[in-house]
């Protein structure tokens, strides 16, 4: 049926080797899905409209043609505040809670619609009461409480334009398993808006966000940070740091493709050539206090990282970590260490990549003589 042809046309698309896509899954009950390197899909339903009737359905693996009209709920989402930086501030809360349902929630079985979570944060700002503060964060951190709040009394999540349809399909294990991480994200916005610096803030949104989380140190000036929409307190942007463990880390970059390139530095490294394998060590982890952990973060930057989707991931938690330099840009390796789950160190190595990979060393010729 109609569903099957745009199955066919995702899959022609991902064969076609000029393309980015990485593959295409399995038919989804109401949707597609194409998937494209490191870890970005996009999900596509297929409706058919009745122009004369302005009725929409959609097409879905085993159930047929469903009653499905999402023009009804974008009028239901944009009607919901007057003013347009109110929308704006929804349509980015919107974004995080899906984000942080994408990082944090791997079973697809257990991931909640992205319709069901747009429902949750609209309804739930539209009941908060902003008159003391607009800010993205205390907003993020009120809307999350009231979500958990919500789905603690009832989990039915009914959709705005049909009353009749309950648009939570988790099932029970799933929907309890979503309050339980809610509960979790609200107390890290909790010490994050507690927080009284913006980098001790940013660290903290990163155990949600992880490397999608920009740091203070990826914008030029304040302006900048809140010109990319992340909104935060101004006491946080000027408040003095005072972390109490300083630490030093040894990079060492070695190519792979010839050994003799080698440049290593503390807590910085002189610019590289692409294709170096690159290990990162806490030079003074016998000085942690006890009961401490560290947490490896990498921010690719630049064109080509921007055009693979690749702006970085976590690194791991062990003393020392092994990266390689893939693409050309300014990029960094930050570590954040922790004492019982409060952040005492960080520290940011900047790894700029210029040029291309070292070329092979070649032996020399072998001298033969004859006599």
């Amino acid at each position: 049926g109609f569903k099957q042809l745009v199955q066919n046309a995702l899959l022609d698309y991902a064969d076609n080797e000029d393309n980015d896509a990485s593959g295409v899954s399995d038919p989804k009950e109401r949707c597609c899905r194409i998937a494209f390197n490191p870890d970005f899909h996009i999900d596509v339903p297929c409706y058919h409209l009745d122009r004369d009737a302005d009725r929409r359905t959609l097409a879905t693996e085993t159930k047929g043609w469903e009653d499905s009209d999402p023009k009804s709920i974008y009028q239901w989402f944009k009607e919901l505040f007057g003013d347009a930086s109110d929308r704006a501030q929804l349509r980015r809360l919107v974004c995080y809670i899906k984000m942080w349902a994408a990082l944090k929630i791997d079973d697809e079985k257990a991931q909640p619609s992205s319709i069901t979570l747009t429902v949750l944060v609209g309804e739930a700002l539209v009941g908060l009461d902003r008159s003391d503060s607009t800010d993205d964060d205390d907003a993020l951190e009120r809307v999350i409480r009231a979500i958990a709040d919500r789905l603690d009394a009832d989990s039915q999540v009914l959709n705005p334009a049909d009353r009749d349809e309950n648009l939570n399909r988790l099932s029970a294990q799933a929907t309890e398993n979503l309050r339980k991480l809610l509960r979790e994200l609200e107390d890290t916005a909790r010490r994050a808006n507690a927080a009284t610096n913006l980098a001790t803030a940013a660290e903290i949104w990163t155990e949600a966000f992880e490397h999608f989380f920009p740091m203070p140190e990826d914008f030029d000036e304040v302006e900048d940070l809140e010109d990319s929409g992340v909104r935060t307190s101004v006491s946080k942007t000027t408040a003095v740091l005072a972390y109490t463990f300083d630490p030093q880390i040894w990079v060492r970059a070695v190519s792979k493709d010839n050994k003799n390139y080698v440049k290593e530095g503390v807590n910085s490294l002189p610019t590289i050539l692409k294709n170096c394998s690159i290990r990162f060590e806490l030079l003074n982890a016998s000085q942690l206090p006890p009961n401490s952990n560290v947490r490896w973060t990498v921010r690719n930057r630049g064109h080509e990282a921007w055009n693979r989707n690749d702006i970085g991931h976590l690194s791991g938690d062990a003393y020392s970590v092994d990266e390689h330099s893939a693409y050309n840009g300014n990029h960094a390796m930050d570590l954040t260490v922790y004492q019982h789950g409060r952040i005492i160190g960080r520290r940011r190595v900047e790894i700029n990549v210029r040029g291309l990979a070292m070329p092979p060393r070649k032996l020399p010729s072998r001298r033969i003589f004859k006599g």
